[in-house]
C-alpha cells in the first residue's frame, strides 16, 4: 500500500463499492471505511455502499493539501518538530537526490533534528544566497 493512494487510478464518473476502492488503490477495506467515517461521502441507500469516484478524487485531494506545509525561503522541514524550522546556523548539506533534484538538509534550531528540503537544480544559486551550503556526494540508484 502507498502511503500516499494515487487518485489518478480513479475514474471519476464511476460509482465504487469500498473493496473496488480498497482494490484499485492498494489500500484495505477498514482504510475506506475509515475515510468515510472522516467526510467521505458514501451513497447508503442501497447495499453494497457506492463511493461516487468524483467525491473520492476529492476526498483524497483535499487530504493531501491539508498535510502541505508552506515553507518561508529561509526554511527547511524539521521532521522532528513536524514544522518549518531555520537550520542551525542557516547551514545545509545539498545532496543531489536526480540530475535536476537536490535536497537541503540541516539541523533544527529548536530540537537538533534533521530537517529536509527538496529543491530543484535551477533553484540552488537562489538558496545559496540564503544558506551556507555545502556540496555532498550524489546519490544515485
Amino acid at each position: 500500500m502507498y502511503k500516499y493512494p494515487k487518485s489518478k487510478k480513479i475514474k471519476a464518473a464511476r460509482s465504487y463499492t469500498i473493496p473496488e476502492v480498497a482494490e484499485v488503490l492498494g489500500c484495505s477495506t477498514r482504510t475506506v471505511r475509515n475515510w468515510a467515517g472522516m467526510g467521505l461521502r458514501v451513497l447508503t441507500g442501497n447495499r453494497p455502499y457506492l463511493i461516487v469516484g468524483d467525491d473520492l478524487k476529492k476526498f483524497l485531494a483535499d487530504q493531501s493539501a491539508s498535510k502541505k506545509v508552506k515553507l518561508a525561503p529561509n526554511e527547511l522541514y524539521c521532521l522532528s518538530c513536524k514544522a518549518p524550522r531555520q537550520p542551525l546556523g542557516l547551514m545545509a548539506d545539498e545532496i543531489r537526490q536526480t540530475a535536476t533534484i537536490s535536497r537541503l538538509v540541516g539541523l533544527c534550531e529548536v530540537c537538533g533534528g534533521t530537517c529536509n528540503r527538496m529543491i530543484s537544480a535551477r533553484a540552488l544559486p537562489e538558496f545559496a544566497r540564503i544558506f551556507d551550503i555545502a556540496s555532498k556526494q550524489t546519490l544515485t540508484a
